[in-house]
């Protein structure tokens, strides 16, 4: 089966889980972020907001014990299998 990009979708996250050793701090959350749409990221300290943005550009992988599970796709393309990490945090900063 073949599956199309929604040509409106900028993010999408699916079952995304991330644990630092054995504790998991991302708790399988999906979500979608529309073109021109504006995603606000609020919480306390401490509840995964900089854990999941360094998912979305793979600076997560700097970090040892970490396990990350789940889709990411930024335009279409899985991050998990971008080639040129550089060229993606061009594309996603912080």
């Amino acid at each position: 089966m073949v599956t199309l990009m929604d040509p409106l979708k900028n993010i999408e996250v699916q079952d995304l889980r991330l644990a630092y050793g054995a504790k998991e701090v991302i708790h399988g959350i999906t979500f979608d972020v529309y073109r021109n749409e504006i995603l606000g990221v609020i919480g306390p300290a401490q509840s995964g907001k900089t854990s999941l943005l360094r998912c979305f550009n793979r600076t997560i992988e700097f970090t040892p014990n970490t396990t990350v599970s789940g889709v990411i796709k930024v335009d279409g393309e899985e991050v998990s299998r971008v080639r040129n990490v550089y060229e993606l945090r061009r594309k996603i900063g912080m």
